[in-house]
């Protein structure tokens, strides 16, 4: 039986191997992902505009890069289902073709060629794959470049169909680098191919040389093209590369280049692999999670072995004649391998920018995939005689990947369903806002989200329609903004941000200061009611003394985009809390109490102590003394000392503003009692 099952696996073909790897490592929470970091953006200008809306919206920083968008948007509209799966499917996609490339390159290395396409596939220093709109770019870039390796590598080897194949290698390496500038220095890696292929065809070395630099010269005079192009007539509109940047020295520029250089080739090629082992957020892995991280490691590594160990005894001898013997392949892959992580990262260099491995600088990784994968798998190779532990240390690699890699993508899930509950709570506070709002916000602590994601979220939610470049809406985080769109943090200053192609024109003075901090209830704060809350971060409460509420607008429901969002989400303690708020900001008491009733018979708690004061407002105001009097010391035992004062200025606007009864009296008299209101 076990023979049989081996035997299967065996004879299954690499491209199915790679692909049954790569869904086990990024598919299994798909459908519980949504929209990260410039997905928002850039789904919300489709949402405008149509696809067409790229060609201006990219024209300023990548503005050939809108032919993907366009093409992908056209087919897959707004739901993020079908950009996970296409990025699933361009990350397989990407290490066929290196499979295939490297056929071409080493055709007697099979067994090689699949190990360095897996780790390919797997490869743990990228982490971003679930922002797919944005990453889509990159892998279909990815999967051009090698498709003009491999077809430049296939052409030699068929000269028949040279010129055709060659055509099409020459329009692959051309829209790839002329799409995104990512990959441009792995095309010095042609000559390396071309050398390496022609030694079996050319045995003088002077014709080999001339041979390459012949077939070399079309590609790099794309290269030339692209340069000049990008020196000249584009320029450089966010970096300015190092070596040209006249405010420094020659010396103090190359030798600023150095540890950008050995730090992210270290981090890039080597230190990526040690990712899978150790866990990523494994505090936030519930039981459930937990188990399938357990299961995709064990199934990763136990199919990767069987692929492996079967297709190891399924290798004919008869392999084609090259000049590469089994000895020499580990050399020369770990010289290509080299070469690959050194050249890879200079687009990020000249610009100085650090390649690192962080959740959202693991972006500069995508370039030294290929080098680490060769590198790491000629190490491999160089084992003496034991073929069996280099096919376990494969495997291991695989599965511990394919797990961490379900981890990584749950804290993006995770992400998710707060950004959700962050904006049906913000749509239950506001049900809608006037044009020129600005949301001025505390640094939300999330990994995958700027203030440039969610304020293309609230344009899209609240202003759903809007077909303009004029913005009606903005959010800052006000430590980001403040100096430049935002100018300071005082009434009556204007607040001017492009975005892009499109800007917001607004004022401080039609503001609202926001505080999210999950998984306490989000806060649109007032002037006169947050000007004590403790927990505010100092910018905040600089913004919440003019934070004014009468932008918000109450005859219209904005309501999330259904297709993005999903369903309503069942009333928990935050709706509650959200309606209750806005209730106490029209003086609805009756609508607060009726919304308290509901709230406090739920399975579910307030997550901060003040979250109680609209509901204490609301009962006194009907008369419930005893009610309001509970929850002020429930806010008090949950809070601490520092949610006194809050407490005590709520129990002074009830005082203020309800008629005198005994009830009254002596609830305001205990209040005074047990927290020494009248110092406050």
């Amino acid at each position: 039986m076990v023979r049989k099952v081996l035997r299967f696996f065996g004879q299954i073909p690499p491209p199915l191997v790679l692909l049954f790897i790569c869904i086990l490592a990024y598919s299994p929470l798909i459908p519980f992902l949504g929209y990260y970091w410039d997905d928002l953006p850039n789904m919300w200008v489709y949402h405008m505009f149509g696809p067409g809306g790229y060609i201006s919206y990219n024209s300023n920083h990548r503005p050939f890069s809108a032919w993907v968008f366009i093409v992908t948007t056209y087919f897959l509209g707004e739901s993020p289902l079908g950009y996970h799966i296409l990025a699933l499917l361009m990350r397989w996609a990407g290490a066929v073709a290196v499979w295939w490339t490297l056929k071409q390159l080493w055709p007697a290395a099979d067994k090689q060629r699949l190990w360095v396409s897996l780790l390919f596939a797997i490869y743990p220093g990228f982490r971003e794959l679930p922002i797919a709109t944005v990453f889509n770019i990159h892998l279909v870039c990815l999967l051009l470049t090698f498709l003009s390796f491999g077809g430049m590598l296939w052409a030699v080897r068929h000269p028949h169909r040279f010129w055709p194949v060659t055509i099409l290698s020459l329009i692959a390496g051309a829209v790839s680098i002329f799409t995104m500038e990512y990959f441009i220095s792995l095309e010095l890696l042609r000559p390396l191919f071309l050398f390496i292929v022609f030694q079996e065809k050319i045995s003088e070395k002077g014709k080999r040389l001339l041979q390459t630099l012949l077939v070399s010269l079309p590609y790099m005079a794309i290269l030339v093209v692209y340069g000049a192009w990008r020196i000249f007539f584009f320029k450089f509109p966010y970096y300015v590369p190092v070596l040209i940047d006249q405010s420094q020295s020659l010396g103090d520029r190359l030798s600023a280049l150095l540890p950008l250089i050995s730090t992210s080739i270290l981090r890039a090629g080597f230190f990526a692999w040690f990712n899978p082992f150790i866990p990523n957020d494994f505090n936030m892995l519930g039981r459930n999670m937990l188990i399938l991280s357990w299961a995709v490691l064990i199934a990763g590594t136990g199919a990767t072995l069987a692929f492996l160990y079967r297709r190891k005894n399924e290798i004919k001898q008869a392999q084609p004649v090259t000049r590469v013997t089994h000895s020499s392949w580990p050399t020369q892959a770990i010289s290509v391998g080299a070469l690959a992580l050194f050249i890879a990262g200079w687009p990020f260099w000249i610009a100085g920018l650090q390649v690192d491995l962080d959740p959202l600088g693991s972006r500069f990784t995508l370039p030294f995939i290929f080098g680490s994968a060769l590198l790491v798998t000629g190490f491999i190779d160089c084992i003496p005689r034991y073929n069996t532990v280099k096919l376990i240390i494969i495997a291991l690699l695989v599965g511990f990947s394919c797990s961490w890699h379900l981890q990584t993508t749950n804290r993006f899930r995770y992400e998710w369903e707060i950004i959700k509950d962050i904006y049906w709570q913000l749509t239950w506070r506001a049900p809608d806002l006037k044009p020129g709002t600005a949301l001025l916000s505390n640094d939300i602590p999330l990994r995958y989200y700027s203030d440039n994601s969610l304020t293309a979220l609230v344009n899209w939610v609240y202003a759903p329609e809007n077909k303009s470049l004029d913005m009606p809406y903005l959010l800052d985080y006000i430590s980001v903004r403040l100096g430049s769109g935002l100018t300071g943090l005082t009434e009556g200053l204007p607040i001017n941000q492009d975005y892009s192609t499109l800007s917001f024109n607004g004022t401080t003075d039609n503001s609202i200061a926001l505080f999210a901090v999950p998984p306490s209830c989000i806060r649109l704060l007032d002037r006169k009611l947050d000007d004590n809350y403790q927990r505010l971060p100092a910018l905040s409460a600089k913004a919440a003394r003019f934070s004014n509420l009468e932008q918000i607008r109450f005859d219209n429901q904005a309501v999330p985009p259904y297709h993005v969002f999903g369903q309503e989400p069942a009333p928990t303690w935050c709706y509650y809390f959200e309606k209750a708020d806005l209730a106490r900001q029209k003086k609805d008491w009756s609508a607060i109490v009726a919304y308290g009733d509901l709230a406090f018979t739920l399975n579910d708690n307030p997550n901060e102590a003040t979250e109680r004061l609209p509901f204490i407002e609301g009962y006194a105001h009907l008369g419930h003394w005893d009610r309001a009097v509970e929850l002020s010391r429930d806010t008090v035992s949950h809070g601490g000392e520092g949610v006194i004062t809050m407490l005590c200025n709520a129990w002074s606007r009830i005082a203020k503003t309800t008629a005198a009864s005994p009830e009254q009296i002596q609830a305001l008299q205990s209040i005074e009692s047990d927290y020494n209101c009248t110092n406050q």
